[in-house]
């Protein structure tokens, strides 16, 4: 696996992850402000993740778009 390959690889993790972070603050209630503060910050983390990998090379075109399916398929479930 080439460097925009593993590029792709990350993009596509943390980009679950990112939406995985949204999808919890969206359950949080008013009362879970500090619970809240620290997903944001990690989602701000993953977010900036994502897009040092698409500044790097990443891609989900292609045959890229294969690797991008399969990995985020396989995020969701370990996720899960």
């Amino acid at each position: 696996m080439g460097p925009r390959a593993a590029m792709a690889c990350t993009a596509a993790v943390e980009e679950v992850i990112e939406n995985h972070y949204e999808d919890q603050l969206k359950k949080l209630g008013n009362d879970e402000k500090d619970l809240k503060k620290k997903i944001e910050k990690f989602k701000g983390d993953e977010v900036h993740h994502k897009n040092t990998a698409y500044e790097s090379g990443a891609t989900n075109k292609g045959i890229y778009s294969i690797m991008d399916k399969l990995i985020k398929t396989g995020s969701r479930i370990a996720i899960t």
